[in-house]
């Protein structure tokens, strides 16, 4: 073992390559890393909702209580390649809500979902027969609301 200025060179070699992302002589200093941590975020925006809450599920099992409108995100973070599929699960009662497209449902590909809005009728409201028509509405609808003590 070699001293240099009082420190053991044979211990602090390897500490110090380590520190400084150096790798040993004859490993070529090649490092990999797996993207196994990044995670992707899956939400939208909700407009129209004037009292009550708004539930929405992703996947059957993370559920968002939603009281106001503006941005949202789910808890649960996916990783790319993972499946999503969020349902409107629960509306104030008499208040009909539906998706503003059709990308309610798909796979993460490397990128946070951010644009699976919804909007709420107010009743009386009725949904557009085509939500394609409207240039806020691009594609089928799906509703849920509650009536008579029953979701339809």
């Amino acid at each position: 073992m070699e001293r240099v200025n009082g420190i053991i060179w044979a211990v602090a070699s390897p500490l110090l390559m380590l520190v400084l992302g150096c790798a040993p002589e004859g490993d070529g200093g090649t490092q990999t890393h797996t993207p196994s941590d990044v995670t992707y975020t899956v939400g939208g925006a909700i407009s129209g909702l004037t009292f009550g809450t708004l539930v929405l599920t992703n996947n059957g099992d993370d559920v968002l209580f939603i009281t106001a409108n503006g941005s949202y995100s789910f808890i649960t973070e996916l990783n790319d390649g993972d499946a999503y599929a969020v349902q409107i699960t629960g509306t104030p009662t008499d208040v009909s809500c539906y998706f503003l497209s059709t990308n309610n449902a798909g796979t993460i590909v490397a990128a946070n979902v951010i644009d699976i809005n919804v909007r709420c009728l107010e009743p009386g409201q009725t949904p557009p027969v085509d939500p394609g028509t409207p240039a806020e509405n691009s594609g089928s609808w799906d509703e849920m609301s509650w009536d008579d003590d029953t979701w339809g």
